[in-house]
């Protein structure tokens, strides 16, 4: 009898235990993951947010409390036993597929011990602000990773990871601020050879006043070739997946010059080929005024502009998403990605280990829940019930369903 009290005990003990789910991936998607992993919780919950004024926008997030069943959008979500927790960092779509293909840990979860609030100025890229108790004192493996594009125009094909389609995830090409009113359109052919190289704003407005053998040249501001945003910029236009490109920094000033940072791996570079591990990186950059009247510092003359690739949700911090380019004259809309008249657009997928089991699995299987049926795939995109056309891969052309 004593046995079996214990057993049962146990039994009890491990039905009540916690949990903690560690998320990684997509910065262009993590509006959508934000508000769906907040409406799986009950009211109450303690929400912790690092490095932008908007908890939405920063790259690392907490949430602790309890995860009760409910009907969404008609399906169900399963209640999870005790304190949940979920932590996130944000880093990028082919980042999220390595760390959760190679169980590589991840040093920049927020530590549990830090009280609710969004922490705008705490920012693990930036060693100013990095403090080292702000995070977890031991690195963790991501479960789940939200991911901009299919496992397969990645490096890290195996193992094979559970992948569903949870939305459709929309980007842009926009330019920098100040950036005249002429330069509004981007094509297929001028986004190759601007990843290639800057290019004179004549090719984009046709202008020949808009080019005097000095200046204004336009530049690529881009992502790290971890960055799933990356993929579907250079998978859209051409440019291939794998290519290097030149790509441009600007700093305060405004500064221009060659992107200087780390690769995916930590691997410092200073020739271009990677750029802002973050959408609201690059968004910032944009936002940097005074490209107009400063000395370009490749070419000599006064007066640059730069053009970038961004989430739609990104973008509305650039200049109020007033500095989107239509694409091959094509503004961008939702109706227009639906019928496949705007081609700059992949699905999102939800990525996890055919492993992954117990109150994780049921976590994973509820922010599914939350952003399908529930409807948050729209704070980044499209529904998937909305699209009347469909992509086999990245690279492939949209069909008619």
């Amino acid at each position: 009898m004593i046995l079996a009290g214990l057993v049962g005990f146990g039994l009890i003990a491990q039905a009540k235990a916690d949990v903690t789910v560690y998320v990684t991936g997509s910065t262009a998607f993590r509006n959508a993951a934000y508000f769906g992993i907040r409406a799986m919780f009950n009211p109450g919950f303690t929400e912790v947010t690092y490095g932008n004024a908007a908890p939405n926008k920063g790259n690392e997030m907490m949430w602790i409390g309890t995860v009760p069943a409910a009907v969404v959008g008609g399906a169900n979500s399963i209640a999870i036993p005790g304190t949940v927790t979920i932590k996130a960092h944000w880093s990028g779509s082919v980042e999220g597929v390595r760390d959760v293909t190679g169980g590589n840990t991840i040093a920049f979860f927020p530590n549990s011990s830090k009280p609710a609030g969004n922490y705008s100025s705490i920012n693990f890229a930036n060693s100013s602000t990095y403090v080292a108790s702000d995070f977890e004192s031991t690195a963790h493996a991501a479960d789940i990773a939200m991911v901009d594009n299919f496992q397969s125009s990645t490096k890290y094909t195996t193992p094979v990871l559970v992948d569903k389609s949870v939305g459709v995830i929309t980007f842009v090409w926009t330019k920098n601020a100040g950036a005249p009113a002429a330069l509004n359109n981007m094509t297929h052919a001028l986004a190759r050879s601007l990843l290639a190289g800057p290019i004179p704003l004549s090719l984009f407005t046709g202008n020949p006043a808009d080019f005097n053998g000095t200046a204004p040249f336009v530049y690529a501001v881009g992502r790290y070739d971890g960055s799933g945003t990356r993929v579907q910029a250079f998978a859209d236009c051409g440019y291939g997946i794998f290519s290097t490109p030149q790509q441009f920094g600007i700093a305060a000033g405004p500064a221009l010059s060659l992107f200087s940072g780390p690769d995916a791996n930590g691997v410092a570079t200073s020739d271009g080929s990677q750029g802002y591990a973050s959408g609201g990186g690059l968004a910032g950059a944009l936002n940097i005024a005074g490209s107009s009247t400063a000395a370009d510092p490749f070419f000599g003359g006064t007066g640059w502009y730069a053009i970038g690739y961004l989430g739609t949700s990104d973008n509305s911090s650039v200049n109020g998403g007033n500095n989107a380019l239509t694409l091959n004259g094509v503004p961008y809309s939702a109706q227009a990605v639906a019928e496949g008249q705007y081609t700059f657009w992949s699905y999102e997928h939800e990525m996890y280990l055919s492993t992954l089991s117990g109150d994780k699995l049921t976590a994973a299987k509820n922010l599914f829940t939350e952003i399908v049926p529930g409807g948050f795939a729209t704070q980044a995109g499209v529904a998937l019930s909305a699209m009347h056309v469909t992509k086999a891969t990245d690279l492939a052309d949209a069909a008619h369903n």
